[in-house]
C-alpha cells in the first residue's frame, strides 16, 4: 500500500490540475449534460444551490424516500429514481448522498438506475472539481493537486499506522482524495463512532470533551454507553443550527444530569480568532431565523462568522479524560 500511495502521489501538479478540470465532462460523456441529483438531502440541496448560482439547471432530484416523491425542494421536484430515469432519458445522475452510516453508495445507485436504462451515474466529487470556486473546499473534499502537493507528508504519514485496518483506511482515504473513486474506501465502522469497544469502555469518572458536538449526536451515544453515569461533559459547537438543536436537547435530559453538561457556541482551533464556517447547506436565512442564531453574524452565502478558541484557553472544572 505504501508503494501504491507513492504511485498516486507521483503525478505532477500540472497533470492533476488538467485531470480534475476535465474529469466530470469525461465521465458524463461530454459537456453541458442535463443533470439529475440523486439525493435530496443536505448535500443535494447544497449542490443544487451551487449549480443554480452558476447558471446550471437541475432537472430534478431522485430519491429513494417515498415520502419525498412529488414534493418540491427549493424549486426542484423530487422523483423516484425509476421515474427520473424514464422521464429524462438523456440526463446524467450525480450522486449527492454522503453519509456516515451508508457511505457513498455509488455502485448500488448505479445498479439501481441502470436497471431502468443505461445511464451515467457520477459522484458529486467530480462535479465539485469542475466548479471548485463554487463548491470547494467542502469538508474533506478538495482538489487532488492539493493532496499531491503535500507528497512527502502524505507518504510519511502511512508509517504512523501499525495495524492493517488503519493502513487500509488511510490508503482508501488518500486514494479517494486523488482519484475521486470511493471504491477503495472502507465501509463505515460497525461500532458506535468514537466508542470502539475493543480499545476502551466509558466509566463513571469520565470527563468528556466534545469538540464539534453538532446537535448532540455524540452526547446521545455517550449517555447510552455510560448509562448516564459520568463526571462531566463539555460540548462545543460553532454552527448556529447544530448549536440550537443541542441547546434544545440538553434541557430534555433527566434532572439528575443538571449541571453535568456544559455547552458553548464556539469552535476550537489553534488560537483565538474569528472564522467563517459553512453551515449545513447554503439556505442560511431559511434554516436559521434570527432567534436561532443570535451568536453568529449571518449572510446569504451560507457561511457564519464565529469565534474559535484554543483548547488550552478553555476552563475545565474537571480534568478531561477523553477529548473528541
Amino acid at each position: 500500500m505504501q508503494n501504491e500511495i507513492n504511485h498516486l502521489l507521483y503525478e505532477s501538479i500540472e497533470s492533476a490540475e488538467i485531470r480534475e478540470a476535465q474529469a466530470f465532462d469525461h465521465l458524463a460523456g461530454g459537456v453541458n449534460k442535463q443533470i439529475i441529483l440523486f439525493g435530496s438531502g443536505e448535500l443535494g440541496r447544497r449542490t443544487s444551490a451551487g449549480l443554480k448560482k452558476i447558471g446550471v439547471d437541475v432537472l430534478g432530484f431522485a430519491d429513494n424516500k417515498k415520502e419525498a416523491w412529488g414534493s418540491v425542494i427549493d424549486g426542484i421536484k423530487v422523483f423516484s429514481p425509476e421515474d427520473a430515469a424514464e422521464k429524462f432519458p438523456e440526463a446524467v445522475f450525480v450522486l449527492t448522498i454522503w453519509s456516515a452510516h451508508i457511505g457513498h453508495p455509488l455502485e448500488d445507485v448505479r445498479k439501481q438506475v441502470n436497471s431502468v436504462r443505461e445511464a451515467k451515474v457520477i459522484s458529486f466529487v467530480y462535479l465539485y472539481w469542475k466548479y471548485p470556486e463554487t463548491f470547494l473546499p467542502y469538508w474533506r473534499c478538495d482538489l487532488p493537486h492539493k493532496t499531491i502537493d503535500q507528497f512527502e507528508l502524505v507518504s510519511a504519514a502511512f508509517s504512523l499506522w501499525s495495524d492493517e485496518v488503519s493502513r487500509q483506511e488511510y490508503f482508501g482515504q488518500v486514494n479517494w482524495r486523488i482519484t475521486g473513486d470511493p471504491a477503495k474506501t472502507t465501509p463505515p465502522v460497525k461500532f458506535d463512532q468514537y466508542f470502539p469497544d475493543d480499545i476502551f469502555t466509558v466509566n463513571s469518572d469520565e470527563v468528556f470533551v466534545d469538540i464539534g458536538a453538532f446537535d448532540g449526536d455524540t452526547l446521545k451515544v455517550f449517555l447510552e454507553k455510560s448509562k448516564s453515569q459520568f463526571k462531566h461533559y463539555y460540548a462545543y459547537e460553532p454552527d448556529p443550527f447544530g448549536y440550537t438543536k443541542l441547546r434544545e436537547f440538553v434541557p430534555t435530559l433527566p434532572a439528575e444530569l443538571d449541571g453535568k453538561i456544559n455547552i458553548e457556541p464556539i469552535g476550537i482551533g489553534s488560537h483565538t480568532e474569528k472564522i467563517m464556517i459553512e453551515t449545513p447547506g447554503v439556505y442560511f436565512k431559511i434554516l436559521y431565523p434570527e432567534e436561532t442564531a443570535t451568536h453568529a453574524a449571518k449572510n446569504a452565502s451560507g457561511y457564519a462568522s464565529v469565534t474559535s478558541r484554543s483548547i488550552d484557553e478553555l476552563q475545565f472544572d474537571h480534568i478531561p479524560t477523553y477529548i473528541k
